[in-house]
């Protein structure tokens, strides 16, 4: 965003960006039109020299623009060369000034399209028209949506509805992996493309059929991803944590008999019950081999057969199970009669 600048300071930085000519002439030319003072169209030219809210539009420079006595004699033309020297032009605007812009003025589109106007009022129909479709213009590139969506796994949002415990994890191989409601797996693919400077992604799951299709980015932020397609809407915000296995560790744990006998039945999930488990599956094995091939799972209740005994956790990422690690709990029975 472009800093006001205090009034005083204005006009010395004038200096720096017009170039004046100093003419008389006895009436305004036909061509220029007068701006005036906090008018509809001054305020939306401000809003475009600002880049606020109407950021997908610009103008092509210079442009020049008329000062005229209270009699409409001329006095300067000033020229303009960019939004910051236009936008402090217009705050030494006031209404004992009178100023003309001198057309054809020619407005940029983001897609380097261009639409020349000759009259204020085009002038100000045309800012409104595309400035009312500035949303949905996307203002990321293909790299930028790409890589948002494969950075981190994605919580998605339909139409206001967000699926509990879900997630979808777009992959470099066009693949994707998706999580849904918790215990649901589904597969898909993706890809991504720029037609006429729109980025469009498409997506394909089997199961999932309100996701599927050619969708087009209108929004795109740090913090979600907008995507529209005919009258759906399809938000994804980045779910990020570089380190899902953080929260869990290699674990002693010491149990109390009362019976004499050194055997215990105990809750294995219980262990890990404050790390997240949204993202990954954990599962107990008798032995690291059975761990590491992602068989013979032990049940949650657990009794132990050797004192003391170790059992190995297996945590594998749910959008993918080839990701993994594998801790330990060692478990120890103490005497407690």
């Amino acid at each position: 965003m472009k800093i006001k600048q205090p009034l005083f300071g204005l006009l010395l930085v004038f200096g720096l960006f017009f170039n004046c000519q100093n003419e008389t002439v006895n009436s305004v030319d036909e061509q220029s039109e007068t701006l005036e003072y906090n008018s509809t169209l001054f305020n939306l030219i401000s809003t475009i020299a600002l880049d606020e809210d109407i950021n997908c539009l610009d103008f092509e420079y210079p442009l020049t623009v008329s000062i005229y006595e209270a009699d409409f004699q001329l006095t300067d033309i000033v020229t303009i060369n960019n939004d910051d020297a236009l936008y402090l032009f217009l705050q030494t605007l006031d209404t004992s000034i009178v100023a003309s812009l001198n057309f054809p003025i020619t407005i940029v589109l983001p897609n380097e399209q261009q639409i020349e106007v000759n009259s204020n009022q085009a002038l100000q129909t045309s800012i409104t028209l595309e400035g009312n479709s500035c949303y949905n213009i996307s203002n990321c590139t293909q790299t930028d949506v790409a890589n948002y969506l494969m950075d981190c796994n994605q919580l998605p949002t339909i139409n206001g509805f967000s699926p509990y415990l879900t997630h979808f994890n777009f992959l470099e191989d066009n693949n994707i992996t998706i999580l849904y409601e918790g215990d649901l797996l589904f597969n898909g693919v993706w890809d991504i493309t720029t037609v006429d400077g729109n980025v469009y992604v498409f997506i394909t799951i089997n199961g999932l059929d309100n996701y599927n299709g050619q969708w087009e980015v209108v929004q795109c932020e740090s913090e979600q991803l907008v995507l529209e397609q005919n009258d759906s809407v399809l938000l994804f915000i980045q779910s990020c944590n570089s380190n899902p296995f953080s929260c869990f560790e290699d674990v002693t744990y010491t149990v109390c008999d009362d019976d004499d006998d050194l055997i215990v039945t105990f809750n294995l999930d219980g262990l890990y019950q404050d790390c997240n488990q949204s993202i990954v599956g954990v599962s107990y094995h008798i032995s690291y081999e059975d761990a590491a091939n992602n068989v013979n799972p032990l049940v949650s209740t657990f009794t132990n057969v050797t004192n003391p005994q170790t059992i190995y956790v297996r945590v594998e990422q749910y959008s993918n199970p080839d990701i993994y690690q594998i801790f330990t709990i060692d478990v120890t029975v103490e005497d407690c009669t």
